[in-house]
């Protein structure tokens, strides 16, 4: 097995109630020395989703969508349509993301160890804890879609009165705290595909252990969750914007792996 050897920032253990862990944009560097190794394996892993949410889109669309594309095209403004092109295309993003994450997962934590692995590797060595993984992510998935589904559903029905801007607004601050409750669901279960992975743990035990760790860890991950936000928000920027946001997402996708392992080592779960 090749391996590689990685600088990662240091733990500091100052005495007080948890460790004094590195800022969020520490990560950036270590993450992208990580990616690297295994640049190829990751890049394959993640253009499966595309290539199939792509090829179901163009079977199924409808004249409907053909017609918007072509009018959006003219307008920016225009009324998108959501037709059977775009569901099948959602519905075959959905299962391709689960069907290579827990591969994804465990090529990520591979790298951020210095270990070289390929495609078929990933996809055969992550056989054995496949379900487990898709449970720990459709459980969080769905944990997060209830506490926004109002929000959701307020929106739609919004839509059909006749001034939906003034009802959705009010409709923004009334779920506000499921919205909060959301994010912080995602927060606490930031890391559980990482503890079903690594430790091979049942999918409850790594939710749990996940938990433990988010709340004793301060803003050890409130940090690594802000900076991916950041750079989502780079494909604003015009021109540039789409190509800085996909360089540096992939730059810092072995980030919360890298946080694992740090938590792993001040054992806080």
């Amino acid at each position: 097995m090749v391996k590689f050897k990685l600088k990662s920032p240091k733990i500091k253990y100052t005495g007080g109630s948890r460790p004094d862990f590195p800022s969020g944009f520490s990560l950036l560097k270590p993450s992208w020395q990580a990616i690297k190794i295994n640049l190829i394996t990751i890049l394959e892993l993640i253009l499966i989703p595309i290539l199939l949410s792509t090829a179901a889109v163009i079977i199924f669309r409808s004249p409907a969508e053909v017609a918007y594309v072509q009018e959006v095209a003219r307008n920016p403004q225009a009324t998108p349509v959501i037709g059977p092109g775009v569901i099948s295309s959602f519905i075959a993003t959905v299962i391709s993301t689960l069907l290579v994450g827990a591969a994804l997962t465990l090529t990520l934590l591979k790298s951020t160890r210095g270990e070289k692995i390929d495609f078929l590797q990933a996809i055969k060595q992550s056989g054995r804890f496949f379900w487990r993984h898709v449970f720990v992510v459709v459980a969080t998935g769905l944990a997060v879609l209830i506490c926004l589904a109002p929000l959701f559903a307020t929106a739609y029905l919004a839509s059909k009165q006749a001034s939906p801007s003034t009802i959705y607004e009010w409709a923004v601050v009334a779920t506000l705290p499921l919205m909060v409750l959301a994010i912080v669901l995602v927060q606490r279960l930031l890391l559980g595909p990482f503890y079903v992975v690594a430790r091979d743990d049942s999918a409850i035990d790594s939710m749990k252990a996940s938990s433990r760790a988010a709340r004793r860890s301060g803003w050890a991950l409130w940090q690594i969750m802000g900076v991916s936000v950041l750079f989502a928000m780079l494909n604003y920027i015009p021109t540039l914007g789409t190509i800085l946001s996909l360089m540096f997402s992939i730059a810092y996708a072995a980030a919360p792996a890298l946080r694992y392992r740090q938590f792993d080592e001040a054992k806080l779960s």
